[in-house]
Formats: C-alpha cells, structure tokens, sequence
C-alpha cells in the first residue's frame, strides 16, 4: 500500500487558517495530550486499502480481450441445458 497524505497537528483548529491556505493537500488536525497516533495512523492503513482484493493488470489473464466466451461456452448455456434435461 502507498500513501501520499500530509498531516499538520496543531494547537487548535483556528490556527490551520492562518497557517494553510485554501486548497493545500495538508489536514490539519487538532492535537492534544491524549491523541492517540497509532490509531490515527491505523486509520490511515484501512481508510486506504482497497474494498475488494486486486492484483496488478499486468497479471490478469483476462486482460486485452484474451478471455473468449464462446469457447468455453456460455454458463447461460449451460443452466438452459441443465433446465432442458430436467424437464425430461
């Protein structure tokens, strides 16, 4: 995982506004004696993963259009068959 995110830990939250100008890439957050950082950063890790698992595309071996349906036959197909046989 990589991360490209900038933390400001100020006194309080009036200062950001002198200090950041609109449109920085910095959050500015509100520290005091009891921020925990390590939940914080934990935060961080999980708001940044992916939903689902991923691999890179290099690696897909559907990638470009390689994958054919109709040669391995459609899974509609096959259900229809399925159907058809049952009716028998």
């Amino acid at each position: 995982m990589e991360s490209d995110r900038w933390f400001l830990l100020l006194e309080d939250a009036d200062t950001a506004a002198d200090i950041l100008e609109e449109g920085d890439a910095v959050e500015h957050i509100a520290a005091d004696s009891h921020l925990a950082v390590l939940d914080l950063v934990e935060e961080e890790v999980l708001l940044g993963l992916p939903i689902a698992a991923m691999h890179p595309p290099e690696s897909c071996p559907f990638a470009g259009g390689e994958h054919d349906d109709a040669a391995q036959g459609s899974p509609f197909r096959a259900l229809a068959e399925l159907k058809r046989d049952r009716k028998r």
